[in-house]
């Protein structure tokens, strides 16, 4: 994560279809926040400053884990 950057999260919904947590300028390196999505699904940041996508992840006992 860089600041300055916009990035766009997305997450696998109820239907199987990525749905995205909406999109987010990055105010500090190495954080972002999102609030109010869901536990236990796959997630994928992508990069829209760089052009860059990011692998997909889980999150499993408090810790990122990339696919």
């Amino acid at each position: 994560i860089r600041k300055g950057n916009l990035y766009e999260l997305f997450y696998i919904d109820e239907s199987g279809a990525w749905a995205s947590a909406g999109k987010q300028t990055a105010e500090q390196d190495e954080l972002l926040i999102y609030k109010q999505i869901p536990q236990g699904t796959l997630y994928w940041l992508r990069n829209y400053t760089r052009g860059k996508e990011e692998r997909i992840f889980t999150y499993e006992k408090g810790k990122q884990v990339w696919w």
